[in-house]
């Protein structure tokens, strides 16, 4: 599988198009996995900040998501998706949208703070490219997709 070409500057675009954290990550590998942009922006529509409840980050579920249709063999794809959230949380100390963003997306005026002070500008454009560093690594080898 190719590696990704979005740098910092072009996920940041990105979202001011309105595009979240796992669409991004989602959509780099759409063609090679047989899907459009617009689908995997539909599918991945609900997984911003933390599946919309501070949990699990978009970029992370972005990969996870990405790892499902890139591998057929559903053990090999949990191996592989230990793999990337291992390492990811290792990079950045956690998984967790609120652990990293230090707010709740969730929380209306939690998120209002994180967009004033610019964390999402900040953080989030260097953790999808972090996402997609880490899946070029872990998908470098798979074939056909």
């Amino acid at each position: 599988m190719k590696k990704h070409t979005s740098t910092k500057k072009d996920i940041a675009q990105q979202f001011m198009r309105g595009r979240s954290c796992g669409q991004c990550v989602f959509g780099e590998y759409a063609g090679e996995l047989g899907f459009d942009r617009d689908e995997t922006d539909r599918i991945a529509a609900c997984f911003a900040g933390g599946m919309l409840m501070g949990q699990t980050c978009g970029a992370v579920t972005g990969g996870l998501m990405t790892i499902g249709l890139a591998f057929e063999d559903v053990d090999e794809a949990h191996d592989m998706a230990q793999e990337f959230t291992g390492k990811f949380a290792e990079r950045h100390g956690s998984c967790l949208c609120e652990k990293l963003l230090g707010c709740n997306l969730s929380i209306p005026e939690e998120k209002e703070r994180a967009v004033a002070e610019g964390r999402l500008a900040e953080l989030c454009p260097g953790l999808v490219v972090s996402a997609m560093e880490l899946l070029d690594e872990i998908l470098k080898d798979v074939d056909g997709v």
